[in-house]
């Protein structure tokens, strides 16, 4: 998907009915064009994708990283936050919050779509791992 909005130029692309770009004739090309059959896919996954690489992948999971191993981590109930954290915040909207339901809830105003996604997609694939630097090209189109 990231290649794709790349290939687009912009993330407010509607990849149903708009093309990404044009062939070397000119001629318009769709993200379903480009995206892979559903059966590659499968045969692809097929071919690679065995039980011998997961047991020789997570057959020394526990063992295979000294310095992970040799980390402190606190243990508990409940996480430690922490305000130093360049990974891990607590989320703002729970600092105020009860255990009991809302009586009324505050609509949301002048709200814009960033980027609107299919249904295969979750944040996992959108989330960058880690903080966006202040002064990278996305923290610079974010702010503006």
């Amino acid at each position: 998907m990231v290649v794709a909005y790349a290939l687009a130029g912009r993330v407010d692309i509607d990849f149903e009915t708009e093309a990404i770009g044009t062939d070397s004739d000119g001629n318009p090309v769709m993200l379903k064009d480009i995206w892979p059959a559903r059966s590659d896919v499968a045969e692809l996954v097929g071919k690679v994708v065995t039980p011998q690489l997961f047991s020789d992948f997570y057959s020394n999971t526990m063992t295979r990283n000294e310095r992970w191993n040799k980390l402190e981590a606190p243990s508990g109930a409940l996480f430690s936050w922490t305000e130093d954290s360049t990974y891990i915040h607590h989320p703002p909207f729970f600092t105020d919050m009860t255990k009991e339901v809302p009586t009324s809830v505050t609509p949301i105003k002048d709200a814009h779509v960033l980027c609107l996604f299919g249904d295969s997609v979750t944040t996992d694939h959108i989330s960058p791992a880690g903080n966006i630097a202040k002064t990278s090209c996305a923290a610079k189109w974010l702010k503006e």
